[in-house]
């Protein structure tokens, strides 16, 4: 099977992240061999992410912000307390959101005449 250009952007990162077997792999090395406008679009990610990944745009924190947070904690920690509370509030969010999915699946099944 040839891949198409279509084909070949949408698994593209999945290429570069080795996320693919073996037999679409080929099929995507081929597709990159023969197809000039893919090739160079796939050059521009590697380039791309190359300077992503490059130590210039990471950055380390000062030494005395890195010891005040660690003092913070240290002191957070010895005292037993914890600025964050146990919060519920998920439920507020998750029970209407399974009651709308109930009701959007009913609403279908009935649409389809299975009900």
């Amino acid at each position: 099977m040839n891949m198409n250009c279509k084909e070949s952007q949408a698994l593209m990162d999945a290429y570069f992240d080795d996320e693919l077997d073996l037999v679409r792999s080929l099929e995507m090395e081929r597709h990159l061999a023969e197809c000039p406008g893919c090739a160079r679009l796939h050059d521009q990610r590697r380039v791309l992410r190359v300077g992503l990944s490059s130590n210039a745009l990471r950055h380390s924190a000062p030494a005395d912000l890195k010891a005040a947070v660690r003092t913070a904690i240290a002191a957070q920690t010895a005292s037993g307390k914890s600025s964050r509370k146990p919060s519920n509030k998920w439920l507020l969010y998750r029970i209407p959101a399974m009651a709308a999915a109930v009701v959007s699946e009913y609403l279908e099944l009935k649409a389809r005449g299975a009900l």
